[in-house]
């Protein structure tokens, strides 16, 4: 599938690729009705082990205000 999106269009921070596989993630994770602590590919192992114990919901900086909204509908 390819992502028709103009790089300029996007907050410079995030690369095409990065919004295309984090969409593919949320997608996976609506599907499977996870916990939002596995809703981001880019964790390092401590910061797996450090959610595990704070059970965070929101555990990544680069989601969008809609996606965060998104993952409230599906989590919440």
């Amino acid at each position: 599938m390819a992502l028709d999106c103009h790089p300029h269009t996007l907050p410079c921070h995030i690369s095409p690729e990065d919004v295309f596989f984090q969409n593919i993630h949320l997608r996976r994770a609506h599907l499977r009705r996870i916990h939002p602590r596995h809703t981001c590919l880019r964790h390092t192992r401590l910061q797996r082990i450090h959610l595990r114990h704070t059970r965070l919901r929101h555990t990544c900086l680069r989601h969008t205000r809609l996606q965060r909204i998104h993952l409230r509908r599906i989590f919440l």
